[in-house]
Order: structure tokens, then sequence, then C-alpha cells
């Protein structure tokens, strides 16, 4: 009981700034869709077999690109939850639009970065019509609403410049079409290769991020149909040029932790973020305040608990109950049981609170966004 209390005053003092509302509203924010993070069990036991401590990171464990099986599993999942409570879930899906081009980069000797949009990279496997088959269904049902991450979840300089230097643990990696070594794996001491806009002076900005940036969104409205509206800086770390940007890009809200890190040309200052509050370009911030990462912890029913614990707080102190639960809870490419055992916990969790709150809306963050901005 003293542990509860504890926890609901530490929410409150938290979130007591954040938009406030009588509606009990769920919203789930899941990042990194469209990233090659792992490529296959193939390359994932190789890495292993080599000596690098992959098993350490759930995300090199488990994260690969999406597939048709998983969007498939996922809708029967919500339809499920649909059809027992009759509120129908849904996850935005923020996206990253391209990975490295391997075998372009290899052959400039590493002088020269070159992308791949990953359905060119679903096409070279013969996937993309399945994928978007199943894509396209799972989005006209309801369940599925995509946005903008990034165009690559890495920061293209720093990683090109550890190529360069002839970095044993980074091209070790890159052998097996892998970039994303994570800090707690890595043997060397360095900073995240994750941080696509951590950039480190106004050239890296001008020269490489602001026109990343803005050919990301154009992507993106060209494979969905739409334009992002909403937007979310990989690692949390991004400026105040960025929103500039995204602004530019007609992006209205900005998802986000508590805590934004500015880029390490403002010495990675950090800066509080509250929901409803909004920058000098009128954006306004979603900001997080639930955790739903079962495939980080070998506790995974305690984890479950807690985060509807997180979600009951929100609704005692009349806020929204914004997730975190990234894309790897949901993939089954490298460990089908990954996607199966966390899959169940979600609908557990989703059933618990339809049950608990019979009123409860599932809605996707845009939409969050747009009633703040009616009810302000």
């Amino acid at each position: 009981m003293i542990t509860k209390i504890k926890q609901n005053l530490s929410f409150y003092l938290n979130s007591r700034k954040d938009w406030s509302t009588k509606e009990k509203i769920v919203v789930i924010e899941s990042d990194d869709w469209g990233s090659l993070r792992m490529p296959n069990a193939q390359a994932y036991n190789n890495l292993h077999n080599s000596g690098m401590s992959v098993d350490k990171c759930a995300f090199m464990k488990y994260d690969s690109l999406e597939t048709a099986q998983d969007f498939e599993a996922l809708q029967n999942t919500f339809n499920g939850i649909y059809t027992k409570t009759g509120k129908k879930p849904v996850i935005t899906a923020n996206y990253i639009m391209a990975n490295p081009d391997f075998n372009k980069i290899k052959e400039s000797n590493f002088r020269t970065y070159f992308r791949t949009y990953f359905w060119d990279y679903l096409n070279e496997k013969k996937l993309l019509e399945e994928y978007k088959s199943m894509l396209i269904k799972i989005m006209d049902n309801g369940f599925f609403y995509p946005q903008l991450h990034g165009m690559e979840h890495l920061n293209v300089s720093y990683w090109m410049d550890f190529l360069r230097n002839g970095s044993a643990e980074t091209l070790l990696a890159f052998d097996q079409n892998v970039y994303g070594v994570s800090t707690n794996v890595a043997t060397e001491k360095r900073a995240t290769f994750l941080a696509e806009l951590d950039y480190a002076s106004q050239e890296e900005f001008i020269n490489f991020i602001e026109p990343s940036l803005k050919e990301a969104a154009e992507r993106f409205e060209d494979f969905f149909g739409y334009k992002s509206k909403s937007f979310i800086a990989p690692n949390y770390i991004w400026s105040e040029e960025v929103e500039r940007i995204l602004s530019d890009m007609e992006v209205k809200f900005i998802q986000s932790s508590r805590m934004q890190q500015l880029p390490k040309n403002y010495n990675g200052i950090m800066l509080r973020r509250n929901t409803a509050s909004e920058n000098k370009f009128g954006q306004s911030y979603l900001v997080r305040n639930c955790i739903f990462e079962p495939s980080t912890t070998l506790h995974k029913q305690e984890h479950t608990d807690r985060c509807f614990q997180q979600i009951s707080n929100a609704f005692l102190w009349n806020k929204p109950a914004i997730i975190s639960s990234h894309r790897l809870n949901y993939m089954g490419g490298i460990v089908e049981q990954n996607r199966t055992e966390n899959l169940q916990l979600l609908e557990d969790l989703l059933l618990k609170v339809a049950k608990r709150w019979p009123q409860v809306q599932f809605i996707n963050s845009v939409e969050l966004g747009e009633k703040i901005l009616k009810n302000k």
C-alpha cells in the first residue's frame, strides 16, 4: 500500500502540469517500425558466435523488420479485443523511412553514405506485396496508424567515422548488415549510434540533417498517402531547429518523453516537457507517462501490472495514459515466442483496462493532439 501511495504521488508530481481531462484515454505509441535493427536470426547467431554479447540487448535479440505475419498477429489480437469489448485498440506506429545500403557503402570504401528505403529492401526480398497487403488491411481496420519517426534511426556521420577509422567491432556488425550495436553490448567506449538528430555542428545540420528530415516527410507521404501530423525524435534528442523544419512540414504534435535532450551542438542540455504545452511554432507536446516494454524484462507479468498501475494513476489524476511500447515487443521474425507472449500480455492488459473503465477510449496520437487543441 505504501508503495502504491508513493507511486501515485510521484506520478502526480511528474504530470501535474500536463493537460487534464475527465475522459479515460489510452494512446499506444510504438517506435522503430521500418528500421532494420537485426536482419535475421542468422546475423544474430553470427555476431553471438563471434563473441559479441548481442544477448545483452533485447533490441538486438528480438527486433527485426516487421513482416506480414507480425501485422496479422497484431490484427488478430486487436480484433479479439474489439470483439470482446466493442473498443478498438490502435497503435500509433512511428516509422523510420530508410536504412543504410551496406553494399553501396562498402563499394565506396566507406567514403560515402547511401540509404535504401524500407520498401525497396522489402521489394528486393520479394516481401513487399504481402507486406503492403497486410499493412493496408490493418490500417483500414483502424488498428494501426503510421506516423513519422525519422529518415534513419542512425547518427550517420558518427557511425561513418567509426567505419572509416577501422573500428573492428563496428565493421564486424557491418558485415552482418547491422548498424545498431547498443552501447551496453559494445566494448568500445562511445556514444550511441542511434540518435539520428544528435548533430555536433551547424554544418552537419544544414548539409545532412535538414535535407534528410525534409525528404523523410516527403517519402512518408508518398508511401502512406498522407502527411504525418506528429513526430517522435529517435532517442528523444532534437533541437528547436528540428521543430522549425517539422513545422514547415505541417507537423502539429511532438511525441516526447518527459525529458528532451538537446543535441551535442547545444551541449546535450535536458529540457522538461509537459503534455499540451506549446513551442514557439505552435506545436503541442505529447508526453509519454506509461511504459509497456515486456521484451526488455524477465519479469513480464510484474512489468504488465506496473503498466496497469501507471494507467490507473493517469486516470486518477485526470490525465491521458500515453504508453511507450516499441516495435520489438511484437516482432516474431527472430524469436516467434517473443511476439506470441507479448501480444497475449498486451491483450490481457487492454482487456483489464476496458473492464475497469468501460468508458475508456483507445485513440491515436494525432486524435489526442486534436482533442487537446479543441478543448484547450
